[in-house]
């Protein structure tokens, strides 16, 4: 396992060109450009003199503005990296403020090392060549250990002994639902009527019928009477 001292007994650009090996040589990779301004970021943290702040605030601009904001890796100069590190894929990786992370590990993108509780204190150690599947969230004072396998997804909170494997079940199957039945036409639909349902009625009138009215009879002849 990598500690503190081991980096530091390093210069930084033997570092940086580790990690430029390590990330295929690729000069465009963010992973690589997180590494190189937290390498530099480490190197003047502990010196003096004006041209040492000038390059520290300026380190802190870059890392804010363009490693966080642009790539979304969150990396701090107290986070103690290790010799080789790859950070395969960007996007969403939390390197805790206080997290130890040893050589040769494996880092890919949605990884968060972070703390669990009040205290920043309370972040993991990674030992050595440890594999870190995509979105892992591994959290709290813990170790694991050297050449342990985090599965994609895993919430670590406990320790992972070396060589083992913590994982998430596997997704589970399934059947496929049953497909619907084709629906028939409605042949009360053109005419209005609801299945089940009785025509409605005729309207009716509000009062009674009213009669004809009544026709006086004529008298025999053809002449009306009293005439």
């Amino acid at each position: 396992m990598t500690d503190e001292t081991d980096t530091e007994a390093v210069s930084p650009w033997a570092l940086i060109r580790e990690d430029w090996v390590t990330h295929n040589r690729r000069l465009t990779a963010p992973g690589l450009h997180a590494l190189v301004v937290h390498r530099l970021q480490v190197a003047v943290s502990g010196r003096s003199g004006v041209p040492a702040r000038l390059a520290a605030l300026l380190l802190h601009a870059i890392n804010l503005l363009v490693v966080r904001n642009v790539y979304g890796i969150e990396a701090y100069p107290t986070t103690v990296i290790g010799r080789r590190v790859l950070i395969a894929h960007h996007v969403g990786v939390i390197l805790g403020r206080h997290t130890t992370i040893g050589d040769d590990c494996l880092i890919r993108q949605h990884v968060t090392l972070g703390q669990l509780g009040g205290s920043t204190f309370d972040q993991p150690t990674l030992g050595n060549g440890v594999d870190i599947g995509p979105g892992a969230t591994i959290v709290g004072r813990i170790t694991i250990g050297d050449g342990a396998r985090i599965g994609a997804h895993a919430l670590v909170l406990r320790d992972v002994p070396a060589g083992a494997t913590a994982m998430v079940p596997p997704a589970r199957l399934l059947p496929a639902a049953p497909p619907r039945p084709a629906e028939s036409p409605d042949p009360d639909a053109a005419t209005g009527v609801t299945a089940g349902t009785a025509p409605a009625a005729a309207p009716q009138s509000a009062g009674p019928t009213p009669e004809p009215p009544a026709v006086e009879p004529r008298p025999a002849g053809g002449r009306p009477a009293g005439g």
